[in-house]
């Protein structure tokens, strides 16, 4: 993007920022005027607090979805699976739905909002959408908060807060 005017420093740490002179201050000690800052800081996958679950130790089955080597761990986990089940109904977790789908795996999806991608998209157009993924053979669960978490050696199940489990291996 440099040909814009846009300079990038992935892996630089930000010591100091002053707004008044517009500069970053880096930990190697060099000052870097700017225009308009960006700071893209990353992210970390959100794990739900949830009965059973401790996010340092996540069950062997049970992965996160947000970076490459969390893509090749749900391969992994998903090696030999009949069934998976996808915990959240936004852009991240359907995108995971599909790519399981697609591997010939039967996927569930449970989203604890009454409808899929409620950031981006109204009702209607989530009944489109769990059309289309219900075509694709993925099952969708809506307005189903998870409340629990067990895990073993024959695989892996999600509490709902009715009662119901929805089992995976």
């Amino acid at each position: 993007v440099a040909e814009r005017g846009v300079a990038g420093r992935p892996g630089a740490e930000v010591v100091a920022l002053d707004r008044g002179a517009r500069t970053v201050a880096g930990d190697g000690g060099d000052r870097v005027a700017y225009d308009h800052l960006v700071l893209a800081t990353g992210s970390r996958a959100v794990v739900p607090p949830l009965a059973g679950l401790d996010p340092e130790r996540l069950p062997r089955r049970v992965t996160v979805f947000r970076t490459l080597a969390d893509c090749r761990r749900i391969l992994a986990a998903a090696q030999g699976a009949r069934t998976a089940t996808v915990l959240g109904g936004g852009l991240l977790g359907l995108e995971a739905a599909r790519g399981l789908a697609n591997r010939g795996i039967q996927v569930r999806v449970v989203h604890a909002v009454g409808h899929l991608m409620e950031r981006q998209l109204d009702p209607t157009a989530s009944a489109v959408l769990v059309d289309t993924l219900t075509r694709l053979g993925i099952t969708t669960h809506l307005d189903a908060a998870a409340t629990g978490v067990a895990a073993d050696d024959d695989g892996v199940r999600l509490v709902l807060g009715d009662g119901r489990e929805v089992a995976a291996d």
